[in-house]
C-alpha cells in the first residue's frame, strides 16, 4: 500500500506539531489565561506534557505496522497532528487547540496499547 504511514512519518508529524506549539507557545497561555484563567493554563501546560510524552513513548516502542488497524489509527493520528498546527495559527479558542491535541493522544495511546511489540 503506498498510503501507509511509517513510524518515522508520524514522528516527524507529531515533532513537527510540538514545534508550532512551541514557536507560540507565549500566546497560546496567554490566551489561555484570558480564556479560563490558571485553571485553563495549567490544562494547556499538561496536555502539551501529555503529547510529549506519548511521542516519547512511541520512539522507544516497537510497532505492528504492518496490521491495517495500525494504518488507520496512525492516519487519523497524522491529520490530528496537522490540524494542531492549523488550530494554532487560527488560534480560535484554545480549547479548540487542547481537543486536538487530546485527540492526537488518545490516538496515540491506542496504537501503542494495541500496536506496540
Amino acid at each position: 500500500m503506498s498510503n501507509d504511514i511509517s513510524k518515522t512519518e508520524l514522528l516527524s508529524s507529531i515533532t513537527t506539531a510540538i514545534q508550532r506549539i512551541n514557536l507560540r507557545k507565549a500566546t497560546i497561555l496567554q490566551r489561555a489565561l484570558d480564556e479560563g484563567g490558571p485553571d485553563l493554563v495549567i490544562e494547556v501546560l499538561d496536555q502539551i506534557q501529555d503529547l510529549r510524552d506519548a511521542r516519547f513513548e512511541l520512539i522507544q516502542r516497537d510497532l505492528d505496522t504492518n496490521n491495517d488497524g495500525y494504518q488507520a489509527l496512525a492516519a487519523a493520528a497524522k491529520r490530528e497532528a496537522e490540524a494542531i498546527g492549523e488550530d494554532i495559527e487560527e488560534l480560535e479558542s484554545v480549547a479548540k487547540v487542547l481537543g486536538t491535541v487530546a485527540k492526537v493522544v488518545n490516538f496515540l495511546g491506542r496504537i501503542l496499547i494495541r500496536f506496540g511489540i
